[in-house]
């Protein structure tokens, strides 16, 4: 190894990536190519660094194993902390076995680390014991690497919600980042420490609501009391859980109930939160009667329901519902990713805390069916553009567009973009086809490619299921709504309501426009048109298809793609501009 190899390894061992490019940038051999994509990696530009090392462990011969190896490992970890976790896991598990084998400990030692990293992220948190819990080397490891080791633990320990335990991998973290002397890792570490006590979730109950600290939140679990859990969609009394998390009425019925217990909730109430009906009906009530006794059936080794005059109470010793910060929150995703210390980590307004499953939009069978009403006058309005993001690379032409609450993404052609709306940066991809509508549904993607829609888990860019869809081609928009997909089509001028596990057509809403974008807001049904070389944003009666409020696109900008953030913001795909516009959402008085 030649003196500037060795000097600016040894100053990215220090945290120091622009001192180790001050000596390599110009070189073309492997050992420098790698070195500069480990810089590039420090500095946050992982798509650079991805192609730096690729060409370096090409450029390394077939004597070079332990170096191939090395490429490897740091491939994996700018996989992890792009969230691309499409890795594959053999590549890693294999260099790790190579590094091992030859004797670098510390390097086989953090692929093992990445590899438990990525488990927790993945919800595979057995797997990730074991990884962490394997047998150390018998010589000391670098404290950089025991730093990490010790970051990932605090990880594992948080997502059990074990703050004890949290606290003493960070407390072990921060006294191996003092001894490798890298402040960027000493500073992530006590950040880590700070985040830890800060809000993670928000009690409701018959006091009101108010914010909780994890270790707050492990209290509650650990008392005989009913929690309904909003981030993991389960209703628990200690160690007795029942998942609700596909059953979204059910669970929509049980929130309401715990959150006004000891008290009683009226039907009109628990009808407008469950079915978001305006005004109940006959049939209301009907399913309302229905959807309590599978609750209470399901229910009954925890509580039980009773029905009082005025609607029905939740027996229980004690009840509330807890609604976490929409995953990953700070304090939990920043002990378990050390590796995205200089990627660019945007902390969310302590205001827009939601709960960690997308709003329940209501079946547009069931919305705006209230009696008979009178003919409104249609509201017509300009479109006011409030921001532009774009366009992007390797994306000439936007579609499908969504929101899971925190990222927008957009159908980008031969992937599916993850855009950051506060800072405009793209922050994740998932290579599948993304031709035209894109929804989510609180936990899964939709996205329309070809004559198919396939559903994707965004965690890990698996594909879920494929559905065949309505258009055969010819479909634009896409949305989500309770328990069903709305699927636009574009030269039929219509809006088909399907099941979204066969496909199959359960209604169709016509339109007199082309249709582009579809999207429900609350108890709002809207869709983006575009013909005779004029795009508008129309809001319409689910039911009968009636235009109800028009927003007037500004001359020259079109709408392929349409969502909301439940809020006062459109969310819309500019189409061949390759720009995703924020459009405001008129108010509601």
């Amino acid at each position: 190894m030649d003196s500037l190899i060795n000097a600016a390894a040894l100053a990215l061992a220090h945290g120091d990536p622009l001192g180790a490019l001050n000596r390599v940038a110009l070189r073309e051999d492997a050992p420098a190519l790698a070195l500069r994509g480990i810089a590039m990696a420090q500095l946050g530009d992982f798509p650079r660094a991805r192609a730096l090392l690729q060409r370096a462990r090409k450029g390394f011969g077939p004597r070079e194993a332990v170096a191939r190896a090395r490429c490897i490992v740091a491939e994996a970890e700018i996989a992890l902390v792009s969230r691309d976790l499409g890795f594959p896991e053999k590549a890693l598990d294999e260099a790790g076995a190579v590094l091992e084998a030859r004797g670098d400990h510390a390097n086989a030692r953090h692929a093992r680390i990445l590899a438990a990293r990525r488990a927790i992220l993945l919800g595979r948190l057995a797997e990730a014991a074991a990884l962490l819990g394997a047998a150390a080397p018998a010589h000391a490891l670098p404290p950089a690497t025991l730093a990490s080791e010790a970051l990932a633990e605090a990880g594992l320990a948080i997502r059990r919600i074990d703050t004890k335990a949290a606290r003493a991998a960070l407390g072990r973290a921060d006294m191996a980042a003092r001894r490798a002397a890298i402040p960027a890792l000493t500073a992530e570490i006590a950040a880590a420490a700070v985040m830890l006590e800060a809000p993670a979730a928000r009690l409701v109950d018959r006091n009101g609501d108010r914010l909780l600290t994890l270790a707050e939140v492990e209290a509650l679990f650990a008392a005989p009391a009913l929690v309904v859990d909003g981030c993991r969609h389960v209703a628990r009394a200690g160690e007795r859980q029942l998942p609700l998390g596909t059953r979204p009425v059910l669970f929509a019925l049980l929130t309401g109930l715990a959150a006004a217990w000891p008290g009683d909730v009226p039907r009109a109430t628990l009808i407008r939160q469950a079915f978001r009906g305006r005004e109940a009906d006959e049939s209301h009530r009907a399913r309302l009667r229905v959807e309590i006794g599978r609750l209470r059936e399901a229910l009954a080794p925890l509580a039980d329901i009773v029905a009082t005059e005025a609607g029905y109470r939740l027996s229980a010793r004690a009840a509330c519902s807890a609604r976490w910060r929409r995953w990953p929150s700070p304090a939990r995703s920043r002990a378990s990713d050390v590796g995205r210390r200089g990627a660019g980590w945007h902390r969310r307004s302590p205001a827009s805390r939601q709960a960690c499953y997308s709003r329940d939009r209501p079946p547009a069978a069931r919305v705006g069916r209230s009696g008979k009403r009178g003919r409104r006058a249609m509201k017509r309005g300009k479109a006011e553009v409030l921001r532009e993001y774009g366009p992007f690379e390797d994306a000439p032409s936007i579609g499908g567009v969504t929101y899971d609450g925190q990222r927008v993404w957009f159908a980008a052609g031969e992937r599916l973009a993850a855009l950051d709306p506060d800072s405009g940066a793209v922050v994740g991809a998932i290579d599948v086809a993304a031709h035209a509508g894109t929804a989510f549904d609180g936990r899964h993607i939709y996205q329309i490619a070809g004559d198919v829609i396939r559903r994707i888990d965004p965690a890990s860019g698996a594909l879920v299921a494929t559905i065949p869809a309505p258009g055969k081609g010819g479909d634009s928009g896409l949305a989500y709504a309770e328990g069903a997909l709305y699927v636009g089509q574009y030269r039929e001028r219509c809006i088909h309501e399907i099941d979204p596990q066969t496909g199959d057509i359960r209604r169709t809403i016509r339109s007199d426009r082309f249709v582009t974008g579809v999207s429900f807001v609350g108890d709002e049904f809207w869709h983006a048109t575009w013909e005779d070389e004029a795009s508008e944003i129309r809001r319409i009666d689910p039911a009968s298809g009636a235009v109800l409020e028009t927003l007037e696109v500004p001359d020259g900008l079109t709408v392929s793609g349409l969502e909301s953030d439940g809020g006062e913001r459109f969310f819309c795909g500019g189409g061949s501009s390759g720009k995703v516009r924020v459009v405001r959402r008129p108010r509601r008085d």
